[in-house]
C-alpha cells in the first residue's frame, strides 16, 4: 500500500474512501527511564530512548495500514497521512492519520457536453374554431350607450 503525505492529489485519478487511523501507546521502561534522565543530567544522546521512538512510530504506521485494510478493503493508497508523536509521563503516545484513496487506472470519461434542448413552438390555444369575444371598454358611462340606440 503507497502513503503519501500530500493533501491534494489530483481528482481524476485518486477517489476519497474516508478517514483512517493508527494508534499505539507504549511504555517506556522502568530501565530505559532511568537511563534517559542519566544521560539528560550528563548530556549527550539517548539511543535506548531513540530506539524506542522509532519503534513506535514504524509501529503507528502498520496500524494504519491494518485499519485501513480492515475498513476498506478496496483501498489502494493513503493520503495526507501526518503522524503525532505524544510523551506522557511513562508512556509515548503515536497517531498516524489519513484518507484511504483507490488510485484509478484508467482516467475516467470526461463528463459529457450537455446541448441546449431545441425550443419547440406550440400552436396557439383555440377555443374550437370560435370566434372569441372581446369586451369593448369604453370612455363614456352606461347611460350614453343606452341612449345611442
Amino acid at each position: 500500500m503507497r502513503i503519501f503525505t500530500l493533501n491534494t492529489l489530483d481528482d481524476n485519478k485518486y477517489k476519497p474512501l474516508g478517514l483512517v487511523r493508527g494508534t499505539i501507546v507504549h511504555s517506556v521502561s522502568f530501565f530505559r527511564d532511568i537511563l534517559g534522565n542519566l544521560t539528560g543530567l550528563l548530556g549527550g544522546k539517548n539511543s535506548a530512548i531513540n530506539q524506542k521512538i522509532d519503534d513506535v512510530y514504524a509501529e503507528a504506521i502498520s496500524q494504519l495500514e491494518e485499519y485501513t485494510q480492515k475498513k476498506y478493503p478496496s483501498a489502494t493508497a493513503i493520503a495526507g497521512v501526518e503522524i503525532s508523536l505524544t510523551e506522557m509521563r511513562e508512556f509515548i503516545i503515536c497517531v498516524a492519520t489519513g484518507t484511504a484513496v483507490i488510485e484509478s487506472v484508467n482516467k475516467p470519461n470526461p463528463a459529457p457536453i450537455l446541448k441546449p434542448m431545441p425550443q419547440v413552438r406550440l400552436p396557439p390555444v383555440t377555443n374550437g374554431g370560435r370566434k372569441r369575444k372581446t369586451k369593448r371598454t369604453s370612455h363614456k358611462s352606461h347611460k350614453s350607450r343606452k341612449h345611442r340606440k
